[in-house]
C-alpha cells in the first residue's frame, strides 16, 4: 500500500508580500528568507511566522490546511 502525500498547491496571490514590508515587522525579523536571501531554496518558516504571514496576507491562509 502506498502512501499519498497530499501538498498544498501553490498559486501567486493577488497582493504580494514586499520585503520591504517584511524587513521592519518583529515577528518575521529572523525570517530565514530575510536573513540569509541567497540561502537555501526553499527556505523555511516556522509556524509562528507563518501565522503572522497569514495575517498580512490573508490569501495565504487558502494554501495551507486547517
Amino acid at each position: 500500500m502506498s502512501r499519498s502525500v497530499q501538498r498544498p498547491v501553490l498559486t501567486p496571490v493577488h497582493h504580494p508580500l514586499l520585503r520591504s514590508e517584511l524587513v521592519g515587522h518583529p515577528g518575521l525579523a529572523t525570517m530565514e528568507v530575510l536573513r540569509v536571501p541567497a540561502g537555501s531554496n526553499p527556505s523555511f518558516v516556522s509556524r509562528m511566522q507563518l501565522q503572522v504571514l497569514v495575517e498580512l496576507c490573508p490569501e495565504l491562509g487558502d494554501a495551507w490546511p486547517r
